[in-house]
């Protein structure tokens, strides 16, 4: 069924609606508070054109700043490239990675990198960092 309707319902829903190509870029940030954060880029903020949307997506040790182009086109997002570089001179210092990855991904991607290994010892959190850490595929190399 599913198929079905990737392969034959949605090329002609796309084709009868048109609709505006969205584009979406995303900025991993740590080591800071949310609200400080935000009172950190308000200047810059202000200034984004108005094609650019941002969002703050908290999460578990992490932010993720999530960039929005409603309406792509190679114009806008060379702007929004420009943009983004703007901000990586304004808090380089918490800015982990421009993706949306995971905390526990990107831990992996450190050690991997660095061939390093990690353990844990938990009683009060139930194993509940093991578990965060071992969700992703190909732990087992540095876990």
């Amino acid at each position: 069924m599913e198929e079905l309707l990737l392969n034959s319902v949605m090329p002609i829903l796309k084709d009868k609606y048109k609709l505006p190509e969205i584009k979406h870029e995303y900025i991993s940030v740590s080591g800071i508070p949310e609200a400080f954060l935000a009172e950190k880029l308000s200047d810059w903020e202000r200034k984004l054109p108005n094609f650019i949307n941002l969002a703050y997506l908290p999460g578990a040790g992490i932010i993720y700043l999530r960039f929005s182009i409603y309406n792509k086109t190679t114009e806008n997002e060379e702007v929004l490239s420009a943009e983004i570089e703007k901000l990586k001179n304004i808090i380089p210092e918490y800015i982990i990675e421009q993706s949306e990855k995971s905390i526990e991904e990107l831990i992996g991607n450190i050690l991997s990198e660095t061939e390093l290994k990690i353990a844990t010892a938990e009683s009060c959190t139930g194993g509940k960092i093991a578990e965060r850490i071992t969700s992703v595929p190909g732990s087992s190399k540095y876990y």
